[in-house]
């Protein structure tokens, strides 16, 4: 498979110039790029830290900028789809459009010499919020309150943009003793868009609201009920809807009543109806 970059389009023919315009064609490789790569003679990729559903994240050096950064690269198998490799661009630029400290943008986007595509961000040695539940099994009330607080304006910050993150879940979060950051743009898509059920369902089961499963209606309320399924977890330590086949999940989501009652073990007895009230909002189906 190639690809051009001057009318973006992938042709399945083993030529070097594009029949349209006469540019170059791009080998698009099979195999995604290795520590000890270099990424357009700039970023020296030092080692692999995640894999995910579309992308493969590496730790890396920028040479122009004299610094660690992080680079996500599209997996080989999905960069031959020209859906996802718009996708993919689209994420690089809804991340930049958001103007907030708690929102980590992508610097750069990119087909790379090589053949891969890529995104260049910011790294941060703050914890997960995942990796601290692991640690810890749940928050205390007053953390779960900050986290509430901080990942609110966020999302204010997202969603006035015309953008719906999607995919808001703990390993998507960095935690700092000065604030919150929220990463990973790759699901987003901007606001008031309904899917046709065509694309995929983007996202992940144990954080999907109800009505981007049956409608793919992305509106901010979607984010909102998966920062309730955060703060739940956060706070009890469990996720209010499990089950070992993911499409049980999404059915839970959508036919099964949220077992808030669950959370008045690990509320002040004070703020229970306050707090109780407002995360039962957030999951309102």
């Amino acid at each position: 498979m190639r690809y051009c970059r001057t009318c973006r389009r992938h042709l399945a023919v083993d030529r070097r110039v594009c029949p349209s315009d006469g540019s170059p064609l791009q080998r698009l490789p099979d195999e995604p790029p290795r520590p000890g790569d270099w990424i357009d003679n700039r970023y020296a990729l030092d080692a692999h830290v995640a894999s995910g559903g579309t992308s493969n994240v590496y730790l890396a050096y920028d040479l122009e900028r004299d610094e660690t950064c992080a680079i996500k690269v599209l997996r080989p198998d999905l960069a031959s789809l020209s859906s996802m490799v718009r996708h993919f661009f689209d994420e690089a630029t809804i991340s930049r459009s958001v103007r907030h400290p708690g929102v980590i943008p992508s610097r750069e986007a990119a087909l790379s010499d090589s053949g891969h595509f890529y995104l260049a961000m910011e790294f941060h040695t703050a914890d997960r919020l995942d990796a601290i539940l692991d640690k810890r099994q749940r928050l205390t009330y007053d953390e779960g309150i900050v986290l509430a607080r901080d990942l609110l304006g966020i999302l204010r910050a997202v969603h006035a943009e015309g953008v719906v993150h999607l995919d808001l879940k703990p390993e998507n979060l960095f935690v700092s003793p000065s604030r919150i950051m929220l990463f990973d743009f790759g699901s987003a898509v901007r606001a008031g868009l309904q899917e046709d059920g065509s694309v995929p369902l983007y996202g992940t089961p144990e954080y999907m609201a109800p009505e981007w499963i049956l409608h793919r209606e992305a509106t901010p309320a979607a984010d909102l009920y998966a920062l309730g399924i955060v703060l739940f977890e956060a706070l009890t330590g469990t996720l209010p809807f499990q089950a070992a086949d993911p499409v049980d999940v999404l059915h839970q989501h959508v036919h099964t009543p949220f077992p808030i009652e669950r959370l008045r073990g690990v509320l002040p007895a004070s703020f229970q109806g306050r707090f109780l009230w407002f995360l039962a909002s957030l999951v309102e189906k």
